[in-house]
């Protein structure tokens, strides 16, 4: 099964990878493009710092990362979604300080919907009490759920942060709007 984990800093999904992990010793874990990255020398900015090229090198890292296991039995969890990239680049361009606008948002999306393709489970972790943080907090945790449900319609399985699962419609992908109010099919 191929899982990706999604939500905002500091909430926990290196955590939970990693606790994945350690129950799961058939997995491969995928590390976070940030750190991946940052590794190989890259200097990637956060939030109202962050360019087109930060965002989308770590967008297009994960998404290649992703395209690298295409079978369903490959077991491997993603400490991060090509999804988020969407909501960090939405949370810049509603702030308006770097290059990243509306367009470059609008952009991402046919993308980043077809490469969730070669997802199996999407975990979302969401924003509590327990876990405050001053990054993008609400604003990401807005933007983030309905994009991540209108992206993935072939998605069939989500799981809460209460460990339910539920089904989501794989009916016909609904059109998708941001900022500049233009519609993605």
């Amino acid at each position: 099964m191929r899982i990706a984990i999604s939500g905002t800093h500091s909430q926990g999904k290196s955590t939970f990878v990693h606790d994945w992990i350690k129950r799961h010793h058939h997995y491969i874990r995928e590390e976070e493009p940030f750190r991946a990255l940052h590794d190989e020398g890259y200097d990637i900015r956060f939030r109202q710092e962050s360019t087109r090229l930060h965002n989308g090198i770590q967008m297009y890292y994960n998404i290649s990362r992703l395209m690298h296991y295409q079978q369903p039995s490959d077991c491997i969890i993603f400490d991060r979604c090509p999804v988020d990239y969407i909501a960090y680049s939405q949370y810049t361009a509603n702030h308006k300080t770097t290059d990243i606008d509306d367009q470059f948002v609008e952009s991402l999306a046919a993308r980043v919907r077809d490469s969730l393709q070669n997802l199996d489970l999407l975990i979302f972790l969401p924003i509590t009490s327990e876990w405050p943080v001053a990054l993008e907090t609400m604003e990401f945790a807005r933007l983030i759920f309905p994009i991540a449900m209108k992206l993935m319609p072939s998605l069939n399985k989500f799981i809460g942060s209460n460990g339910s699962l539920s089904c989501q419609s794989t009916t016909p992908r609904p059109s998708l709007s941001f900022g500049a109010q233009e519609k993605i099919a």
